[in-house]
């Protein structure tokens, strides 16, 4: 879940799978070990697509909600795992019976559920079911259920906690298919403003936070291009804390493919914004996105490699503090691991979970800090500088293309300046057809 190594996660199964051959029926860890290897395995569905990977785990997700008894304090967890499940098979399959059993499911649960945060969970479950059924159905009843459910859920989350920014990333996903239906311009801001707060929370995961500032820059980018490409500029910045370590080619492959064409749409926002410093700007983030997805599928990313020389003991401690921190929350149950384990797992004790995310953010802002603070490191993780990017053309001008959604246009860098040149006429759909 921190690096998405699928060598982890089939080894996670077939570990789940051992443990559950050895508890016994009635054992109260069986529910534990069933609700877990339930979970890895839509993980590894929605890495594959495999359907029958899912099957196997709404079997395992169904037969951990029977072991665990009414009022037991994962019965939400369990519950919000089978309504994923199902709600994931659904779009799928198209078949109605698993998205119906979803939603009553989320029904039940949020009837059931007593403390502030179990009932939070529940409601999003019940929400993103009710959302699913609208995409493939379109019934606007599920769509105004969805959207109170999601409202709850928000309102019954601490400020601190860190499925707060999840939430409202939802709640975003479904104002903003009541736009696809009104065309106001209020659904629309709404929509955009949700997604704002989940990009801007420092307890989120750095990926999490990436994709909510993409859905909000492509709301706002036609009508407040500044506010975009502000988004955009976060979004780029976040990328070293997100970027994983090295892996096996595929899995790089794919987790690269989830920023492709970041940083060139966020450049491509500045520029539109205009301004005296935006062309050096626009070219320091798509120079610090090269960096990011190229250093790290290269294994060479420069600045980590230069700390980790010069000062490998402040680098082992961010790359810990950004894994940490992009850890993703899901409902993984706590099978009796030592308390500082649980804590990282991302477990449903919601009180040392929400004190561990809030430190190590603390933290982490802290140590970039004391980072940026030593001698040649002033730039860590940041775009360069426009003298360094000038720097480059020593030995003559280069032109950068950037191709975007948004707009095209030739960075041009001299020893003296950096320009850019519009190109309306070669857009990314030109481009495409002329490499097709």
């Amino acid at each position: 879940m921190q690096t998405g190594s699928t060598a982890d996660l089939d080894a996670a199964i077939r570990a789940g799978a051992e443990a559950l051959e050895l508890t016994p029926v009635g054992n109260p860890q069986l529910a534990i070990h069933l609700a877990n290897t339930g979970l890895a395995l839509r993980i590894r569905y929605e890495r594959t697509g495999h359907v029958r990977t899912l099957d196997n785990a709404i079997t395992m997700s169904r037969l951990a909600l029977q072991e665990t008894p009414a009022g037991h304090p994962s019965k939400a967890a369990c519950l919000t795992n089978l309504i994923a499940a199902l709600s994931l098979r659904f779009e799928e399959t198209g078949n109605l019976a698993d998205v119906n059993e979803a939603t009553e499911l989320g029904r039940q649960a949020v009837a059931g559920a007593s403390q502030a945060k179990e009932r939070a969970l529940c409601l999003s479950g019940r929400g993103i079911a009710l959302l699913t059924r609208f995409w493939q159905v379109g019934d606007e009843i599920d769509l105004a259920q969805a959207s109170h459910a999601l409202r709850q859920a928000i309102e019954l989350t601490a400020a601190d906690d860190p499925n707060l920014a999840r939430y409202q990333t939802m709640l975003g996903m479904a104002v903003e298919a009541r736009f696809g239906r009104t065309a106001l311009r209020a659904d629309s801001e709404e929509a955009a403003d949700w997604y704002a707060a989940a990009a801007r929370s420092e307890l989120a995961t750095a990926s999490a936070r990436i994709q909510a500032a993409r859905r909000a820059a492509a709301l706002t980018a036609a009508t407040t291009p500044g506010l975009a490409a502000d988004l955009l500029d976060l979004a780029v910045r976040l990328l070293p804390q997100a970027a994983p370590r090295l892996l096996h080619r595929t899995d790089q492959q794919y987790a690269l493919s989830q920023f492709a064409g970041l940083a060139s749409d966020a450049a491509a926002l500045v520029l539109e914004t205009g301004g005296p410093d935006a062309t050096s700007r626009a070219l320091g983030l798509l120079e610090l996105g090269r960096a990011v997805l190229h250093g790290q599928a290269l294994d060479t990313r420069i600045d980590l490699i230069e700390l980790h020389i010069s000062h490998p003991a402040l680098a082992a401690e961010f790359l810990r503090l950004r894994d940490e921190l992009d850890a993703p929350q899901d409902a993984v149950l706590d099978a009796g691991l030592p308390a500082a384990a649980a804590g990282l797992a991302g477990t449903g004790r919601a009180g040392p979970v929400r004190r561990d995310r809030r430190r190590a953010s603390e933290e982490l802002a802290a140590l970039l800090g004391r980072i940026r603070g030593l001698d040649g490191f002033g730039s860590f993780l940041l775009p360069p500088a426009p003298d360094q990017l000038t720097g480059q053309a020593h030995a003559g001008p280069v032109v950068v293309f950037n191709i975007s959604r948004y707009r095209s246009d030739a960075i041009l860098i001299t020893r003296d300046a950096i320009a850019s040149i519009g190109l309306p006429e070669c857009g990314l759909d030109v481009c495409q057809r002329s490499r097709n």
